[in-house]
């Protein structure tokens, strides 16, 4: 009899089946000795980690925020148009724009 695996999703054979830490969800013996880390490369098919976030400031009200990969047309906050990144904004351009 074939189960699927409650981590992979995999059918694997009942016999092949183990209960989680949880108690409740049956895993395959292959999801059972891997971290969690290691299950979402398995699963997503690349590394676990945080992705790169670019900084981004508001030169009207200032709001300061950060984004992953995309770039925001407006504020979040006044939703105006006036999106610099961060590290190309400085006190002069704050002054020239306003």
């Amino acid at each position: 009899m074939l189960m699927k695996c409650g981590r992979c999703l995999q059918q694997v054979a009942l016999g092949e089946m183990k209960y989680a830490k949880d108690g409740r969800t049956l895993i395959c013996q292959k999801c059972r000795g891997l971290s969690v880390k290691e299950h979402l490369e398995k699963i997503k098919g690349h590394d676990a980690s945080p992705e790169t976030k670019t900084r981004y400031a508001c030169t009207d009200c200032g709001f300061s925020f950060s984004r992953g990969n995309i770039t925001p047309k407006r504020c979040p906050y006044c939703a105006k148009e006036t999106i610099v990144l961060q590290e190309k904004m400085s006190s002069a351009g704050l002054i020239d724009d306003a």
